[in-house]
């Protein structure tokens, strides 16, 4: 077993803070909806358009998971609906190869998903014709599913998890199979030992190397935070190459089931969100894992961000797409769009929705524009086309609009890090004060936009820190450290 930690020394580290402005509205080209269902995985295919998973009747039991065909202005060419008759279906993932589609999802026979059995199926790019189904079980006393598929040239790779009615006891199978559907060889994912394993929808392979990323619990009674991890598998052998565990950044838990992974070229990208809600993270790695820059983007306190999907557009830019949640109690989500630099800095973010339960399951970047894939109004199948170009003004984030410093975890024991908007890269200055108005730490000449402290000397208590830029005061926060 082989696994890479992850240092705090990074290449680059930057950290800025958005406020979530509701007017900045997302502009669209188009919205498809589908009744009573929810939009899945998305892939596209430049002779024939956009390929998206969609899932049925998520009001009632899945009844059926379909493949539709679109062309780039949301006319549709082909559905598929041939998964099995009489049994609650869900497509998860997605994969086309030459011309076949892949689709990996689950049969199951009971509405509450405890008797499930993994389900692939191939399609026919052209017309939509069914070309063959498999069902497949790791362990027949356990719910079955197939989350993400990926192909190269003679074989596809299936990943899912094996589970008890009480979602314990989750192994990770890895299923090698012919184009054809016959099963070539299955290899159980035990990467970092014991414990439950959570996979997600996007899986990689290049001419070595299956890329997977997902999620571990150790197997213990004091522990049940699952942390996200990548892992790159050997395809002929099924060995583990090497694995990383991406469990916290600047001591705050990442939220272990909101995570996805790009592979483009020689890079890999990962996007995930703290526990709290608060903190967005991008890492871009190498192969190797190791890490090339992490960049950490902090949401207002009116609303909680949840990063579901990622996609890398031509020129490298990142594009993530996430709910919002009031924390006011309200319930209300949007959908946020986010646009990153290559070099990982915020350019342009947008929101659509605010009043209808909202959110996202795939996002595709495809000819320069951003589909989205997801549910509006908690129960019908959403499908958005988004110009590219709609995300490269900065008037979202706007330097009136931010908030100039921000610092977390707070309430601290050991360190907190300060976050500020530093775009041009100017000198500032850093004062803690205690309740008496004593200096306890002093920092000039910070080019960054963040800095962490380390307060595990500090006496317990309030604190106030104070940002100042020149001769200007731009920012006063209150510190906690408790022990």
């Amino acid at each position: 077993m082989i696994q890479v930690r992850l240092y705090s020394t990074l290449l680059l580290l930057c950290s800025i803070i958005i406020s979530v402005p509701a007017q900045e509205r997302l502009q669209f080209d188009w919205i498809l909806t589908q009744n009573e269902g929810q939009g899945s995985d998305l892939k596209a295919h430049p002779e024939f358009g956009l390929i998206w998973g969609f899932n049925s009747d998520i009001s009632a039991p899945f009844d059926h998971a379909k493949i539709l065909s679109l062309d780039e202005e949301g006319n549709q060419s082909w559905t598929d609906t041939s998964s099995t008759e009489g049994f609650i279906n869900a497509s998860y993932g997605i994969a086309i190869r030459d011309s076949i589609v892949l689709s990996a999802g689950a049969s199951c026979d009971s509405a509450d998903f405890n008797d499930c059995t993994a389900l692939m199926f191939a399609t026919n790019l052209s017309d939509g014709e069914p070309l063959w189904s498999r069902e497949w079980r790791y362990d027949t006393t356990k719910a079955n599913y197939l989350f993400s598929v990926t192909a190269d040239e003679t074989h596809a790779y299936w990943l899912g998890v094996s589970r008890n009615s009480a979602e314990e006891n989750l192994q990770m199978v890895l299923l090698k199979t012919l184009l054809t559907g016959e099963i070539v060889e299955e290899f159980l994912l035990d990467i970092f030992g014991e414990g439950d394993y959570i996979s997600y929808e996007n899986i990689f392979v290049d001419s070595t190397t299956i890329y997977i990323p997902g999620a571990y619990r150790p197997n213990s009674p004091s522990n049940s935070t699952d942390s996200p991890f990548i892992a790159a598998i050997d395809k002929v052998s099924g060995t583990l190459t090497k694995s990383l565990m991406l469990n916290t950044v600047n001591n705050n838990p990442v939220k272990e089931r909101r995570f996805d992974m790009s592979v483009r070229e020689d890079y890999i990208y990962t996007s995930s969100h703290t526990m709290d809600a608060k903190l967005i993270i991008i890492n871009k790695f190498d192969k190797d894992f190791n890490l090339l820059w992490q960049t950490t983007t902090a949401i207002d306190s009116s609303y909680g961000v949840s990063i579901k999907e990622m996609a890398i557009g031509d020129d490298e830019s990142i594009y993530l797409g996430s709910d919002l949640v009031n924390v006011d109690g309200s319930g209300d989500r949007a959908i946020g769009l986010l646009k990153f630099s290559p070099e990982g800095n915020l350019e342009g973010y947008k929101t659509w929705g605010d009043t209808w339960p909202d959110w996202i399951s795939d996002i595709l970047f495809y000819n320069n524009n951003i589909y989205i894939s997801g549910v509006k109004d908690s129960s019908n199948g959403l499908l958005m086309k988004v110009n590219a170009d709609n995300l490269t003004s900065t008037q979202s984030i706007a330097p009136s609009q931010l908030s100039h410093l921000k610092v977390f975890p707070n309430p601290t024991q050991e360190f907190s890090t300060l976050s500020f908007f530093n775009p041009e890269h100017k000198a500032h200055q850093v004062i803690v004060y205690d309740i008496w108005g004593r200096i306890v730490f002093s920092q000039s000449d910070i080019y960054s936009n963040n800095l962490e402290l380390a307060v595990m000397s500090w006496s317990a208590g309030l604190y106030f820190v104070e940002l100042w830029k020149d001769t200007e005061q731009v920012g006063r926060e209150k510190l906690v450290v408790s022990f």
